[in-house]
């Protein structure tokens, strides 16, 4: 859902979404989303 949300703001402002730009993108979101399974497990 973030990173749909974050490709529609970047379509509104007509920035241009290039392969690299969305592979890193998606890597960024995957590393966070991990990240907050993480922290939520050590919560427990």
């Amino acid at each position: 859902d973030a990173l749909t949300l974050w490709i529609e703001d970047v379509i509104q402002v007509n920035i241009n979404i290039t392969n690299d730009i969305l592979f890193t993108k998606v890597l960024e979101f995957t590393f966070l989303c991990k990240e907050d399974k993480f922290k939520n497990k050590q919560i427990d």
